[in-house]
């Protein structure tokens, strides 16, 4: 199994006007025993904060940081803005409808969840991800229902349909084949009003990676034969991956618009929406549905 797969992307609300100290996780005694317990250094039980949406005023943000979040570099604002960033991403493709059930896969520590949460509190919010203590802390902070997964998405079958399903930096990191087959996971899962908002390298990305061989600078964690191979393959068939050097399927990738089209049709679904580096200003961001 590999326990890093999902660990990509979660991410969260920016603070308005309140005073915010770090909420520190402590897990229990190991990961057998699925749920998190929390303690909070705050005067209140749970940090919380309001988010601002087109003026408007909208319910809190949980502010909650488990100890194992790896995305987290100690700039809570800085974390906290990459989750404004996939809430707006999202608005931008459903507009005000309320999806009744959302799925954050993979959700790892909550960085998108909590914004789900928040953005969305009358759905029945799913996570899932290959790291079961990111999941089972956003199960109990955010309320959420915990799904297990599996490194085999032709393997994994829940018993739900879902509205919406936020997939932030999963793909950029599989290969074609298991992009494929996570495809094909989307269409079982969607229900049939339902869409799919998933994160992937572009050309941006592609951009980089180039520029950076020429500092001898790795800005993703592959080799230099790596990097090459990806940028190679990108520009020749529209899609490049090179595994890390700790895995054999689990790496970088980088796909065309072309290829998230071709991707998506082959898996009976349609691309609605395409924005260049929108999420973040770095991965793309593409709608996918139900033909």
């Amino acid at each position: 199994m590999r326990k890093h797969l999902e660990s990509a992307v979660k991410m969260a609300f920016l603070a308005v006007g309140l005073e915010v100290r770090r909420a520190r996780t402590f897990a229990g005694a190991g990961a057998g025993a699925g749920k998190a317990n929390l303690k909070f250094e705050t005067r209140r039980d749970m940090l919380r904060s309001t988010i601002l949406r087109n003026g408007d005023s909208e319910p809190a943000v949980i502010h909650a940081i488990s100890d194992s979040e790896t995305m987290m570099d100690g700039d809570l604002d800085r974390y906290l803005s990459v989750g404004v960033s996939a809430l707006k991403a999202i608005h931008s493709i459903i507009g005000e409808w309320k999806p009744r059930t959302i799925l954050d896969l993979p959700c790892g520590h909550g960085r998108v969840a909590r914004h789900l949460a928040a953005a969305y509190p009358s759905a029945q919010l799913y996570v899932s991800d290959l790291d079961e203590e990111g999941a089972a802390f956003c199960a109990k902070t955010f309320e959420a229902t915990e799904l297990s997964s599996d490194a085999d998405f032709d393997a994994v079958h829940f018993e739900v349909k879902f509205d919406l399903i936020w997939v932030g930096s999963l793909i950029t990191h599989l290969s074609r084949d298991d992009v494929a087959k996570f495809f094909r996971f989307l269409f079982r899962h969607l229900s049939d009003d339902g869409v799919a908002i998933v994160t992937s390298h572009g050309e941006f990305v592609a951009g980089r990676i180039s520029g950076s061989q020429h500092c001898g600078k790795s800005l993703y964690g592959l080799s230099a034969e790596g990097e090459a191979e990806v940028v190679r393959d990108y520009f020749m068939t529209g899609f490049g991956f090179a595994p890390y050097h700790w895995s054999d399927s689990y790496g970088i990738s980088v796909s065309s618009r072309q290829q998230i089209h071709k991707l998506a049709d082959e898996a009976r679904l349609t691309v609605t929406a395409y924005h260049g580096h929108a999420w973040d200003q770095h991965q793309d961001v593409s709608a996918l549905r139900k033909k």
